[in-house]
């Protein structure tokens, strides 16, 4: 196992190249000659951000809808109960959708690896730890001069 520079939840630097982590565990390394740029940026770290986004809006959707039918049966003649459980439906659906579409708008520190594919990782926890400044260091020590 590789002796890590730094390392994140799902993102290692060693000598050897970028591990990418799953449980701690390095699933695949890409080595250091195989990335043609580097570069830091504000970006979305979710892979899925289109699908999201649409589940999101689809269930604040059906949260409004849902809560336009509630206001229509306080007023309706032919109603006589409205039961508990008939409150929450719009409640929990607009949290859940409002969430989706949070963390699909939410821009974050991301350090983005380009060559075969594209990784793209966050930076949250280096930035707690105050160590951009060693990583910058050590992917330009690597000939990865990355931009900004």
């Amino acid at each position: 196992m590789p002796e890590y520079q730094f390392r994140d939840r799902d993102l290692g630097l060693s000598h050897e190249g970028v591990h990418l982590l799953r449980n701690g565990f390095n699933y695949k390394t890409i080595p250091f000659k195989e990335i043609q740029k580097t570069e830091f940026k504000k970006g979305n770290v979710l892979k899925n951000r289109v699908i999201l986004l649409i589940v999101g809006i689809g269930v604040v959707g059906f949260s409004i809808y849902a809560a336009i039918s509630l206001y229509d049966s306080f007023y309706s003649p032919d109603v006589y109960r409205i039961y508990i459980e008939e409150l929450l439906v719009p409640i929990l659906p607009f949290f859940m959708g409002a969430y989706a579409l949070y963390a699909v708008l939410r821009k974050e520190e991301v350090i983005v690896f380009h060559g075969e594919k594209r990784y793209t990782f966050s930076l949250k926890s280096f930035i707690k730890e105050g160590k951009m400044e060693e990583i910058r260091a050590f992917l330009k020590e690597k000939g990865l001069a990355p931009a900004r």
